[in-house]
């Protein structure tokens, strides 16, 4: 996989963060569809962790209109970095989980099947968890999505920014209509935006004893498989009668909220 990818849309260099991308509709879903030779406009950004971003990143962050960022690290995991402050942009930290460790090495102990034959299965189980708990966190996000129509945007992170991250992007996209293959297409794409960091986060994760000796399942772990999210989505379908029951139950969010945000959504074009 070659890092040029990195360099070419829907990614973003902003300098000192991995895995830096917009989060769009695909062409299809447009309305009409967009022929503009401009760059499209994006429903939010979404990346790793920030607390190596340069003053070139910083004003890069700027340069793209980005008023509000949202930590979804708990408080264990963000009191491990020091993240600037950046002038004239809001951090919010909206935790997933608040005091549970959920950093990859934690992940890795408590769903030790995420590296079995196929991993899927450890991972709907861990999706499962983030959705569990993060009907708040995610809320958060959604009502800024419902009162920032256009405008003004907001980045959402994690860790790696494949996990948390990648689990709200996807409750974006489907409440937006978007097919469960092209969700899971774009969840895949943190296959190229961690490119840089997997060999760090398969060693890291192959001190911890526990999966020591199962260096193929601990690179299962750190992949981004879209067979893993369309599961995850078969997985949200059933349990919460799709995007929308999850947010109605979960999030607060009521049936004119959810109108409102799809809208926006579908003016960001």
């Amino acid at each position: 996989m070659s890092n040029s990818s990195l360099l070419s849309p829907p990614f973003i260099k902003v300098e000192g963060v991995h895995n830096f991308r917009g989060l769009f509709l695909p062409q299809s879903q447009t309305h009409p569809p967009t022929t503009s030779t401009s760059p499209p406009n994006p429903i939010l950004y979404r990346s790793a962790f920030r607390h190596e971003i340069s003053p070139t990143g910083i004003t890069t962050l700027h340069q793209l209109h980005i008023t509000t960022i949202y930590d979804l690290r708990s408080y264990p995991e963000a009191s491990k970095t020091s993240d600037p402050s950046i002038p004239n942009i809001k951090t919010i930290h909206a935790p997933v989980f608040s005091q549970a460790d959920y950093s990859l090495e934690a992940i890795a102990v408590r769903f030790k099947n995420y590296t079995s034959s196929d991993g899927v299965e450890g991972y709907v189980k861990a999706y499962g968890d983030i959705l569990s708990s993060g009907g708040q966190a995610f809320g958060e996000v959604f009502k800024f999505l419902r009162d920032h129509p256009a405008g003004e945007k907001c980045l959402v992170h994690c860790s790696a920014g494949k996990d948390r991250t990648g689990v709200l992007c996807a409750l974006i996209l489907l409440l937006a209509g978007v097919s469960d293959e092209e969700i899971a297409e774009e969840y895949a794409l943190s296959e190229i935006g961690l490119v840089d960091m997997r060999e760090e986060m398969v060693e890291r994760l192959m001190q911890i004893e526990a999966i020591s000796r199962d260096r193929e399942g601990v690179e299962r772990m750190v992949a981004s498989r879209k067979d893993v999210m369309l599961a995850t989505i078969q997985m949200i379908g059933e349990k919460y009668g799709g995007a929308e029951g999850y947010l109605r139950n979960h999030s607060g969010l009521k049936d004119e909220d959810l109108q409102r945000i799809r809208k926006h959504i579908k003016g960001m074009t």
